[in-house]
């Protein structure tokens, strides 16, 4: 969806959940991220969905939106509590965001 700020594109992808996709909108305006917001999920209690709550993968994706190739999500995870799948989704969704404004609105 194109906006005054840039396009909105609204993913899904398999997290940690078999029953729930975990469901985001990220807006991208001249090839950056600028805003990623998680619209649903299904990832469990005190794991992945404590990752997303807390935002800081989120927001990190976002600062780091020139260097995804090459982003660790394992920086953000809590060493005892590790959502390894929940944050290699919320990095796929904004790579395939950034993929698809590159192939078709850049």
């Amino acid at each position: 969806e194109e906006t005054k700020t840039g396009y909105v594109f609204t993913l899904e992808t398999d997290g940690f959940s078999s029953s729930t996709k975990i469901k985001a909108e990220v807006t991208i305006v001249d090839g950056k991220i600028t805003d990623y917001t998680i619209v649903s999920n299904g990832e469990s209690a005190g794991y992945g969905k404590t990752l997303i709550e807390d935002e800081t993968i989120i927001q990190a994706i976002i600062d780091e939106t020139d260097n995804l190739d090459s982003f660790d999500v394992f920086d953000y995870l809590d060493s005892e509590a590790s959502a390894t799948i929940t944050a290699d989704a919320l990095l796929e969704i904004a790579l395939a965001a950034l993929e698809h404004y590159e192939e078709d609105y850049k």
